[in-house]
């Protein structure tokens, strides 16, 4: 549905925590970020507060790739306990409010430089 998206910051790429991610699991930087979009969607759609009570070997074979969820978690990007995984400030980046969030933040810039426009306008 073209309603439905997620928050993926631009220097998901270079963020030190991919990097890791990709040393630790063998991968390549452009499919670590796949499989971490692919997790994130899955907690977007699933979960309210990025809480789930399932194990990382279901994630593992989402992403189809064995152990990417210990990388992730230890890269600190994901959370374990005992019969649950959780995303770490999930309710900032995703879910309903960071949505409104991100689009407020993208309004704004918008309408400030919309104001730097006219003004430039304005001087000529």
């Amino acid at each position: 549905m073209a309603g439905e998206w997620i928050k993926l910051c631009v220097d998901v790429w270079e963020a030190p925590e991919t990097v890791r991610i990709a040393e630790q699991t063998g991968s390549c930087v452009d499919g670590v970020v796949g499989r971490l979009a692919r997790i994130w969607c899955w907690f977007d759609k699933y979960t309210v507060n990025g809480r789930a009570r399932i194990g990382v070997a279901f994630l593992d074979r989402l992403v189809k790739q064995p152990g990417f969820c210990s990388a992730m978690a230890e890269a600190g990007w994901l959370r374990l306990g005992e019969g649950w995984v959780a995303l770490p400030r999930f309710i900032r980046h995703s879910g309903h409010e960071g949505r409104t969030r991100a689009l407020r933040a993208r309004r704004m810039q918008r309408a400030r430089n919309a104001r730097c426009a006219t003004r430039e306008e304005e001087r000529r």
